[in-house]
């Protein structure tokens, strides 16, 4: 029996996914689905209102998970909070 990936989604990838109508195939594609919470706060309350929002707001099995805040700083130098986010999230799980 083969486990299905984890997947770490930012910004960017949900609301494109959200705009065609395709935000399903995360779930179709991957045991879970992760958003650290600075990406939900960007797509969903930063950008309320704009395309895929709402769409991104709705979802069920999007599971919002804090990364550990020890690569956090340095991302920050690099990339904006919600990518950095991500990039530590992913290499938490």
């Amino acid at each position: 029996m083969t486990t299905r990936p984890v997947i770490i989604a930012d910004s960017s990838p949900l609301i494109a996914l959200a705009i065609i109508g395709q935000l399903n195939l995360l779930r179709e594609l991957y045991g879970q689905v992760f958003a650290p919470p600075a990406v939900w706060e960007e797509v969903t309350v930063t950008g309320r209102g704009l395309p895929g929002s709402h769409e991104v707001s709705q979802l069920t099995w999007l599971e919002i998970k804090a990364p550990e805040t020890e690569w956090l700083q340095a991302l920050l130098i690099l990339v904006d909070r919600s990518e950095a986010e991500a990039i530590a999230l992913a290499n938490t799980i």
